[in-house]
């Protein structure tokens, strides 16, 4: 008797759950920003040049009913990473899950038709502004179907290095 109410209760459970999230009245659209729209253009798989770290391959995928765009750079390999975009109020933040196992957060500090530029302030997502950290991005859009993405990262407060990918959207 215990497990057919157990299976009556889950059945019960499963349905609501269902019911919610395939009902848009309970699931209002957020609006979000031009420049948030605009990096909506980056879903789908982008290829590069190989680099030390391999095949350069980069998805990006529209999550959250439309509100995030996760970016997952070197899928599959040590160097795999993952950035998630989000409306931030007017501008758009990210926060990049990197593989030096910090998570660094930064805001676009500057958009024009062409490029978006992202940054760090302060050391949030990391132990402390000497640790070493992806600091800004730097994305270009080349055409519709190229890209660069350009990182910086910092170490013991200074600029440390800086990565470039050419990537072409297949």
């Amino acid at each position: 008797m215990k497990n057919i109410s157990f299976g009556i209760a889950l059945a019960l459970c499963l349905f609501s759950f269902n019911s919610f999230a395939h009902d848009e009245h309970h699931m209002p659209s957020k609006p979000v920003t031009k420049d948030f729209e605009t990096l909506k253009k980056l879903v789908g798989h982008w290829e590069g040049t190989p680099t030390k770290e391999g095949k350069v391959t980069v998805d990006y995928t529209l999550t959250a009913g439309g509100t995030a765009i996760e970016e997952k750079m070197f899928a599959g390999t040590e160097h795999e990473m993952v950035s998630m975009y989000y409306p931030d109020g007017k501008t758009v933040a990210m926060t990049h899950y990197c593989a030096l196992g910090n998570q660094p957060k930064m805001k676009m500090t500057k958009a024009t038709d062409k490029t978006m530029a992202f940054e760090m302030k302060g050391k949030d997502g990391v132990d402390s502004k000497e640790e070493m950290h992806m600091h800004s991005l730097l994305l270009t859009w080349n055409s519709p179907t190229e890209i660069t993405e350009q990182w910086t990262s910092f170490n013991k407060g200074k600029k440390a290095d800086e990565k470039t990918f050419t990537l072409t959207k297949k």
